[in-house]
Formats: C-alpha cells, sequence, structure tokens
C-alpha cells in the first residue's frame, strides 16, 4: 500500500505542476505587450517558477520512490508477490541456468586386444555465476532512486578440471598384457569375473602400493561369490570364491612383466599352468 501511496502522490504533484504552469501561461500571455506588463509576467514566473521546480522534483522523487518500495516488496519464497520487476529472480534463474556448468574430467578407456588400446576423452572446464540477487535488486533501487540509467556486471568464475587429457596420455602406457585361460566349472568363473572386475580401472599412483586382498576385498556369500573347489592342504576343496587364484596369479605375471617391484606375495599350495 506504501508503493501506490507514493505513486499516487507523485502522479498528483505532477499534474499541479502541469495545472499551475499552464495558468500562469493563461494569465500572462494577454499581458506580454507592455513593458510594465512583461515585467508583472516576469514577477509572476519568478515566484511560481521555484514552487514549480520542487512539486516536480517531489513529484519525480515520489514516484521513483514508489516503484522502489514496490521492488522492495520481491520476495522469491512468496510466488505472485507484485513489483515491477517481480521477474528478476526468475531471470536470474534462467541466465544462471544457461552460464552456469560443472567442470568435466579427462577419461581414459581401455580396449584389451586393439591397435591402440587406450582411448582418451578431452577435459572440459566449468562456470560459475556469482550473483546474489540482492545486489541486483540494490542496484536497480539505487538507479531509479537517481532517475538514470545504469548497468550491473555479472561476475562468471572459471571452475577447472582435476584431470587432464594431457596428463593421462602422458603418464598411461601398455606395459604388459596377460592373456589367461580361466579353468574351473561355471561357479569358478563366476568368481573369476567378480575378482576382475573389482580390479578393472585400479589406479596405483607413484610411491603408492596395491594389495589385491584390499582391493578385491573378502570373498564371502554377502559380496556374490560362490562356492567353487580350491587347493587346500594339498588336495581341492570346495570354499567360498574358489578360482579367484587365478586373477591373483594373472596380477602377478603383469606385475613382473612390467617390471614393478613386489613386495609381498604367497605362493600357491602348488605349482600352477595358468
Amino acid at each position: 500500500m506504501k508503493g501506490k501511496l507514493f505513486l499516487r502522490v507523485g502522479l498528483l504533484l505532477f499534474a499541479a505542476v502541469l495545472l499551475g504552469s499552464a495558468v500562469t501561461y493563461a494569465a500572462v500571455q494577454p499581458q506580454l505587450a507592455g513593458t510594465e506588463a512583461r515585467a508583472q509576467a516576469l514577477s509572476h514566473l519568478l515566484w511560481v517558477l521555484p514552487i514549480a521546480l520542487f512539486l516536480a522534483a517531489a513529484g519525480g522523487w515520489a514516484v521513483a520512490r514508489g516503484i522502489v518500495d514496490r521492488i522492495r516488496r520481491i520476495d522469491p519464497e512468496s510466488p505472485g508477490t507484485e513489483a515491477p520487476y517481480e521477474e528478476l529472480v526468475p531471470l536470474l534463474a534462467r541466465i544462471r541456468a544457461d552460464v552456469e556448468c560443472g567442470a568435466v574430467d579427462a577419461t581414459v578407456a581401455y580396449t584389451p586386444g586393439s591397435a591402440a588400446p587406450f582411448a582418451f576423452t578431452d577435459e572440459q572446464t566449468g562456470c560459475a555465476l556469482e550473483v546474489d540477487p540482492e545486489d541486483v535488486r540494490s542496484a536497480v533501487e539505487q538507479s531509479l532512486m537517481k532517475l538514470t540509467p545504469g548497468s550491473m556486471t555479472l561476475e562468471v568464475t572459471v571452475i577447472e578440471p582435476q584431470v587432464y587429457r594431457a596428463v593421462l596420455e602422458s603418464s598411461i602406457s601398455l606395459r604388459a598384457r596377460v592373456v589367461a585361460q580361466v579353468t574351473g566349472g561355471e561357479a569358478a568363473v563366476h568368481n573369476v569375473q567378480l575378482a576382475a572386475q573389482a580390479l578393472n580401472g585400479v589406479r596405483v599412483d607413484s610411491g603408492k602400493t596395491l594389495s589385491f586382498n584390499e582391493a578385491v576385498g573378502a570373498r564371502t556369500q554377502e559380496s556374490g561369490y560362490l562356492a567353487a573347489p580350491e587347493p587346500a592342504y594339498g588336495e581341492n576343496v570346495s570354499g567360498v570364491g574358489g578360482g579367484v587364484c587365478q586373477v591373483s596369479t594373472a596380477l602377478y605375471r603383469a606385475a613382473l612383466l612390467s617390471c614393478i617391484d613386489v613386495r609381498e606375495r604367497s605362493a600357491a599350495a602348488r605349482p600352477v599352468t595358468y
């Protein structure tokens, strides 16, 4: 209601200025013939002009104040609030949606048996819009209060990715390839697949170590492993996770071929052919 009151007062003051100017002009116009009449007309104008300027300034301030008062009533959490710039917050949301995007890391995919086993993708930078709706609204208010046009620059922050393609290409190469024939029944093959999937894509940084048991995890029924024959005490017995030793042996062979230091290992119960 306050905003509407300011607007009405401003319009009334503007109307008073226009009416006063018209009346003064009509009263003075017929008397412009003689010097005394012109002096009298000038005297009328001299006392009317300050009043007219004051009323015009007051009217302009009241109109601007009324608009600003209505702008301040914008509430993003209360849709439907009436205001001349009620689209301000949705507009900023649309701009943010068009500008903002997350950073994308470069990736590498391995294709076994391919002449070019590694396929790389490029990284992409992201953008974040640094803007507070309250700051924009305040800038609009200041511009209206001064009755002058204004502008505001919305700052965009660049988000850098964590992984770059150049780094991947310079640090990844095929050092060894091991091809092993999986043996055993259906349960053993199932266990081999689970263990191999757990190791797929594992990255070991320089100076770090890889533990097969930590990477693969406990071979339990809760983890999806099945009972299959495995060597123990000089003979084959049924055990949950049987067949997984084929994966650990393949990993050990790959480490030897890659000249990677193997700090600890446990030999199989008897020599194996895989």
